[in-house]
């Protein structure tokens, strides 16, 4: 499992499974939790009631499958052990629908009950001493439409967001363009390596080869230049 869900979170086509079954189970979610409420009454039965270490109390008759829960936290205040004792006769409303429960009740477990929203507590005189109302039935007294779907969208747009996020992010993420390399240094073929081409040199004289002009600057004889000054006394002509 641990495996897969790597392999899932770690490759693109997984995100994308992960988007689809976000949303998916958003709108499973949404659709199915969404549902009319309505209340049932239940009233001088003999009950057997049991409290659990979770604070929970349970209501139930012999030979049923129908199983009432008051939760603890629901009723403010909450229900005494001794209020219940004290009292002769109780009823109760309850929800129609079931929720899912883990509770053994003298030997017999149970997996689902449905929800208490209001008990009532009389005396020997048959006159109320105790009533308790949750907070859901204080707001809605009779039948009303509870809605999963402000839970559920949260799941779908985080499934719809994590999709196109994933679809789309190739498009504007650009390729880094491939680096040119090379090697500073990098010498060329070695003179007479073999496979390779080498030129011949020009020959003197061939066709098509450029001579070269002879050397400038070439000295030639000069003239001989006559004294402009004439000898003097004792010296020989020049």
């Amino acid at each position: 499992m641990v495996r897969l869900a790597f392999l899932l979170l770690s490759r693109r086509w997984g995100l994308l499974l992960v988007g689809v079954a976000l949303v998916i189970g958003g709108l499973i979610w949404g659709f199915s939790g969404s549902h009319q409420v309505s209340y049932e009454n239940a009233s001088n039965a003999h009950y057997h009631i049991v409290r659990t270490t979770e604070d929970n109390i349970y209501f139930y008759t012999d030979n049923t499958t129908d199983y009432f829960i008051a939760r603890d936290g629901d009723f403010n205040p909450a229900i005494s052990d001794s209020a219940i004792n004290a009292s002769q006769t109780f009823d109760f409303t309850a929800r129609t629908d079931t929720i899912s429960v883990d509770a053994d009740l003298n030997g017999t477990t149970i997996s689902e009950a449905h929800v208490i929203e209001k008990l009532v507590l009389y005396d020997s005189n048959n006159q109320v001493a105790e009533t308790y109302k949750t907070a859901e039935y204080l707001a809605h007294p009779t039948s009303f439409y509870e809605s999963s779907w402000p839970e559920a969208i949260w799941l779908v747009i985080l499934g719809a967001l994590l999709f196109l996020v994933v679809l789309l992010l190739p498009l504007f993420v650009k390729k880094p363009q491939p680096a040119t390399s090379f090697t500073i240094g990098e010498q060329g073929p070695t003179p007479g390596q073999p496979g390779q081409y080498q030129p011949y040199p020009p020959q003197p004289g061939q066709p098509g080869q450029y001579q070269p002009y002879p050397p400038q600057g070439a000295t030639y004889p000069q003239p001989p230049q006559n004294n402009p000054y004439p000898p003097q006394s004792g010296q020989a002509p020049q």
